[in-house]
């Protein structure tokens, strides 16, 4: 690797280099923490699909599985990614599958149960996608910053959560975004504290 194209980027290479762990449930249903699901193109199965209502707001939830992933020599259970599908087209796609636009006369809640039962179909058929991170700053009840470390060693405490490309249009330079809210406020704190 070149050192000129490294020099200046040690921490992004770090970050996305970064082996993470997420919260899991093993084959007898009990909690367990399992390998985050690595960044690129990746092979997922619909493992769940739920239909689910927000403040009045449906949408589909899917819970998938990405297949056992070998990472520095050793084979590793990848944690399930739960998303959220207010598009089912960008699904579709993934699956070679065309959904009929919604009639007019159809009610909302009826189409998308159809949607979901043609995505019921899909449970543990592989397809190709691109995982990325979205990165959030935890924050407590109160919407303060929460902080990890000690002393100098102090840094704002993060949280990854892996988010799914259908159509697999992956670039490393957003392979991990933040939101501008938090890098401003992540900045300031740095500013303050550094």
């Amino acid at each position: 690797m070149d050192p000129v194209f490294v020099r200046g980027s040690e921490d992004l290479l770090l970050e996305l280099s970064t082996i993470r762990k997420a919260n899991g449930i093993n084959s007898r249903g009990n909690p367990v923490r399992q390998t985050m699901c690595p960044l690129g193109i990746n092979t997922v199965n619909i493992r769940e699909v739920r239909l689910k209502n927000s403040a009045g707001r449906l949408f589909i939830q899917l819970i998938l599985q990405p297949a056992d992933r070998v990472i520095l020599g050793e084979r590793h259970k990848i944690g399930t990614i739960s998303t959220s599908v207010f598009q089912p087209e960008e699904v579709g796609s993934a699956y070679n599958h065309l959904f009929q636009p919604k009639p007019a006369a159809m009610p909302q809640l009826e189409y998308l149960q159809h949607i979901c039962r043609r995505m019921a179909t899909w449970v543990g058929l592989p397809v190709e996608v691109a995982v990325v991170y979205d990165k959030s700053i935890m924050r407590d009840a109160y919407g303060k910053m929460e902080t990890d470390g000690a002393g100098k060693f102090t840094h704002p405490r993060v949280v990854y959560y892996p988010r799914i490309i259908w159509n697999k249009e992956f670039s490393w330079d957003t392979a991990v975004q933040m939101s501008s809210r938090d890098t401003k406020e992540s900045e300031q704190w740095y500013k303050e504290n550094k």
